[in-house]
């Protein structure tokens, strides 16, 4: 008899500064739940957050995360208005930091996660990037799509069919 696989949720607060120091790679879920402002700018609620994280120490000593979030969401199509899935896939890049000055020094490539105390909120920096990795704009594929295909944001023409304001031209040159 085969078992389920077992689900390791990962928890709420960590200390990324020692998982650095050790090197850890951390894999898991966070349930819905516990990602509401994500759950608020979505149709119903999203999938279990899967989370690949690497912890590390670069050369120059800083403390990074690096990895990626996957979770499944529901939007609205701007076409059809109807709900389409889009699977969101957030790349994580994080250097851990204890200040805002310290944020202005990091590298460009990583973004700044203030810790300031041991340890800092997992849910709510997966949650930020979940929300950064969402569409501006959610769509069908047009062939499944039930909105109107004719619109379209193709070229407008430079000169347009008449000008309105070709009456007011005539009325100022009449004799």
């Amino acid at each position: 008899m085969s078992r389920p696989p077992v689900r390791h949720f990962l928890p709420r607060l960590i200390d990324p500064r020692k998982l650095a120091s050790q090197g850890m790679l951390v894999k898991g879920e966070i349930t819905a739940r516990d990602l509401p402002r994500l759950s608020d700018a979505v149709e119903g609620e999203p999938s279990n957050a899967q989370v690949e994280l690497s912890f590390a120490r670069d050369q120059g000593g800083q403390d990074r995360l690096d990895g990626r979030v996957d979770c499944d969401v529901t939007l609205v199509c701007q076409r059809c208005l109807l709900p389409v899935a889009v699977p969101l896939t957030a790349q994580v890049a994080v250097g851990v930091v204890a200040s805002d000055e310290q944020a202005r020094m990091l590298d460009r490539e990583l973004e700044p996660w203030i810790v300031a105390e041991e340890s800092g909120d997992l849910f709510e920096l997966i949650e930020e990037e979940l929300l950064l990795a969402l569409p501006m704009i959610a769509f069908h594929p047009l062939e499944r799509c039930q909105g109107n295909s004719r619109y379209t944001t193709g070229a407008v023409s430079a000169e347009p069919d008449e000008n309105p304001f070709q009456v007011l031209k005539a009325l100022k040159f009449k004799d």
